[in-house]
């Protein structure tokens, strides 16, 4: 699947307001329930948005 600049500029814009709205959620967590958030976050960030921003770069 093929994307325009503009609709992967607008994906990653998307995925950085889903990262914004997690992190402002885990500062409100438990410290328990912590771990399991960042866990998330990791299967998240390196296979979704890392490559995502690399398309990006010029």
């Amino acid at each position: 699947m093929s994307m325009r600049p503009e609709e992967l500029l607008e994906a990653t814009k998307e995925h950085l307001r889903h990262l914004h709205a997690e992190a402002d959620l885990e500062r409100r967590l438990s410290p328990l329930e912590r771990p399991k958030t960042i866990l998330k976050w990791r299967r998240f960030f390196i296979p979704v948005l890392l490559p995502t921003v690399e398309r990006l770069a010029p």
